[in-house]
């Protein structure tokens, strides 16, 4: 407030729209903030970057405090991202560990080609799994790794990833190299993923006789499998389950569950592998061994939507900055056409 050279008297200017004192930090600064924590830098990190790269000191808690406020404005972004994951006919579903206020908490994930939704929960089996709000409700197709709580979810078909799979046929094959059968089954999918892939391009379904030729040849493998590894003695007078090994509990798993590893030669909207689910958590991954930890439930909360917020948006050919900018600007559904 000056006074007027010319006329006298007292002149005052206006703060812009969304200036509400005298120093605060303007919408791009929250955005790098927010951009710069979601791609795995802790609080204390970013507020030192920021001060490096401008001069004016930047607490950690008003980095928390933008992260808490970029969070509640992609909240009812991303309870519409749960709502198109819960209609959707196939999605993938992963957890990972993290270390949230000094104890063991853990990610659940639900995604698609299209979304991500993340969540925090305190335990990994069906407990957390149901936390997470997307399989209970879905009524397509579920593809994971086997994993046993996800198999007491009825409402959805399974899919298995045939990549966990072929990893642990890899691990016999190299461990125990007497195990012929390990091989031809690995083979055996790699060859029936090829010839999906070579009809799909074409556009066109893999015709019922080709498909029944590996399941025969699926089944062939397993009776060899089966013949090479008759089951263990029961001991007696020896109470419990039989020792059964990590070998025949693959063959096992192999025959019971014959429907959910092929699912992906016979339905075209399966993928071969779970690697959306992996991928959906890998950043999460990152941010854990470079931070450390979570030290607030709150605090991993609001990072969980806001990466679910961000990795939709990328699947929608988004770039994270841009999908924070947007966010901070009030309008974080223009990112899907919303």
């Amino acid at each position: 407030m000056n006074a007027c050279p010319l006329h006298g008297g007292m002149r005052s200017g206006e703060f812009p729209p969304g200036v509400d004192s005298r120093i605060q930090y303007g919408n791009e600064t929250r955005t790098c903030c927010t951009f710069l924590s979601s791609q795995g830098l802790a609080a204390r990190k970013t507020a030192s970057f920021i001060a490096s790269i401008t001069g004016f000191k930047m607490s950690e808690g008003t980095v928390i405090n933008m992260l808490e406020s970029c969070a509640n404005k992609v909240s009812g972004v991303v309870d519409k991202i749960k709502e198109a994951l819960i209609a959707s006919p196939v999605n993938h579903y992963d957890e990972t560990g993290v270390r949230v206020a000094g104890g063991l908490g853990w990610a659940h994930s639900a995604s698609n080609g299209k979304y991500t939704y993340l969540t925090l929960g305190e335990k990994r089996g069906e407990e957390g799994i149901k936390g997470n709000g997307v399989i209970a409700l879905q009524n397509g197709v579920a593809v994971h790794d086997c994993w046993a709580p996800y198999w007491k979810f009825t409402n959805i078909t399974h899919a298995l990833c045939c990549a966990h799979l072929l990893r642990e046929l890899l691990g016999i094959i190299e461990n125990y190299p007497e195990q012929e059968w390990a091989k031809k089954m690995q083979d055996g999918l790699l060859a029936l993923y090829k010839l999906v892939c070579g009809y799909r391009d074409k556009g066109i379904p893999v015709p019922r006789e080709l498909l029944l030729e590996h399941e025969k040849n699926y089944d062939g493998i397993i009776a060899l499998a089966r013949s090479e590894n008759p089951p263990p003695p029961q001991v007696e007078k020896k109470r419990g389950r039989k020792k059964k090994g990590k070998v025949l509990c693959l063959i096992e798993r192999l025959e019971k569950h014959k429907d959910s590893v092929l699912l992906f030669a016979r339905n075209p909207s399966v993928p071969f592998t779970n690697n959306i689910a992996e991928q959906s958590v890998r950043n999460l991954k990152v941010k854990v061994k470079v931070a450390g930890c979570f030290r607030s439930k709150d605090g991993a909360k609001w990072y969980l939507k806001i990466r679910s917020y961000i990795d939709s948006a990328r699947k929608h050919g988004i770039d994270a900055y841009e999908a924070v900018r947007l966010a901070f600007a009030g309008t974080p559904q223009l990112c899907f056409g919303w």
